[in-house]
C-alpha cells in the first residue's frame, strides 16, 4: 500500500516540471515488481534506480549506494532539487550531493525516534503525511 497522499504529492511536483527518481536499496532484481507497483498506485512515471546487490544493508552500505548514484545523475546533467526519505541514510546521502535540509523532507511515521533528532538539528523538514506536502509542492517555482 502506498503511503496516503504520495502518488498525489509526487504529481505535484511532476507539473512543476520535477521529475521523480525512485531511488531505493531494494534490490535490482525487483526492477519489474518495483515499476509496476509504482505504476498500479498512480505515481508519475519518473527514472527508477535500485540497488546491484540483492540486499543493501541499511546504514552505510546504503548512504554510500545513494550518494553515488545520485552524483552518477548529476555529472549526466540532473539537477537534483528535492529529496524525500523515512531515515537519517537518506539525509546522509542528500547531504553528500549539496542538498539542503529545507529541500528534503522525511516521513516521521516509521523511523521518528531516528530521524527526529536530524530534523531538530535542521539538516531535514519532518512530515506526518504526504497530503502536507501536495500544497508545499505545487507552491514551487516551474523547473526549467
Amino acid at each position: 500500500k502506498a503511503h496516503d497522499g504520495a502518488p498525489e504529492a509526487f504529481a505535484a511536483l511532476a507539473q512543476r516540471c520535477y521529475h521523480p527518481v525512485y531511488l531505493t536499496a531494494r534490490g535490482s532484481v525487483f526492477t519489474e515488481p518495483t515499476r509496476s507497483w509504482l505504476k498500479d498506485r498512480g505515481f508519475p512515471t519518473g527514472a527508477l534506480r535500485l540497488a546491484p546487490n540483492l540486499i543493501t544493508i541499511p546504514g552505510d552500505a546504503t548512504v554510500e549506494y545513494k550518494a553515488a548514484t545520485m552524483a552518477a545523475l548529476q555529472a549526466n546533467g540532473v539537477a537534483i532539487a528535492v529529496g524525500n526519505g523515512n531515515r537519517a541514510s537518506d539525509v546522509s546521502a542528500y547531504h553528500q550531493i549539496g542538498l539542503v535540509g529545507d529541500h528534503i523532507f522525511l516521513k516521521r511515521a516509521e523511523y521518528a525516534s531516528e530521524i527526529d533528532p536530524v530534523i531538530a538539528a535542521g539538516n531535514a523538514t519532518g512530515v506526518d503525511s504526504y497530503r502536507s506536502l501536495i500544497p508545499i509542492f505545487s507552491a514551487y517555482q516551474r523547473a526549467p
